[in-house]
């Protein structure tokens, strides 16, 4: 299970940030070593841009892919290096990388791409039928979502419908409304949950 994707996520745009500083590096070490080469320069200062190239660029890389490894949590240990890194260069900064730890954090939305996927794979799913052909929406889920039910006395729960789903609304019986969503989800939801256009 991931915990904190967020302060994974930001950690992981830290690195990310330092990936392209480290590719620019690289890149300039290239460009000198090439010159040098050019030249007839095939010495140790070739041979040391050369391979500094090659290092940062291989870094460069490994940090930028290591954002999804530190969100998803796979494996393990990859967090506890990257926790041990950033803990050192806090205190090597005085200080300094921990504001930059923040301001990423803060630029960090809850985006979908990183949060943690636990919660879907445990959910219980909705039924999936087609819908019907002369479906058209008539209302939407509210702000909150809406649990789902299979019939209007709420005796057994088939999930739930995100916010703002749109649905067509089909019945309604006892503060409950029969909904069917453009994916062909169908049940029963608190009328209550519903936006519909006045």
């Amino acid at each position: 299970m991931s915990t904190y994707p967020r302060f994974w996520a930001a950690i992981g745009n830290v690195l990310r940030l330092s990936a392209f500083v480290g590719f620019i590096v690289g890149l300039i070490l290239a460009y000198a070593a090439i010159q040098d080469y050019q030249s007839g320069a095939t010495g140790q200062l070739f041979v040391g841009r050369a391979i500094g190239a090659a290092v940062f660029l291989i870094l460069s890389v490994l940090l930028w892919l290591t954002k999804a490894v530190l969100v998803s949590g796979r494996p393990f240990i990859v967090r506890w290096l990257v926790g041990a890194y950033m803990l050192f260069w806090v205190i090597s900064t005085l200080g300094i990388g921990a504001i930059v730890i923040a301001i990423a954090y803060a630029l960090t939305g809850d985006d979908v791409d990183w949060k943690s996927d636990q919660h879907t794979r445990n959910a219980p799913r909705v039924y999936m039928p087609k819908p019907p052909a002369n479906w058209s929406a008539s209302g939407r889920v509210g702000p909150s979502g809406a649990s789902v039910y299979t019939d209007a006395s709420r005796s057994e729960s088939l999930g739930v419908f995100d916010s703002y789903v749109p649905v067509q609304i089909v019945d309604r019986r006892s503060g409950f409304a029969y909904v069917i969503a453009a994916s062909g989800a169908r049940g029963w939801i608190d009328q209550r949950t519903l936006m519909e256009p006045t």
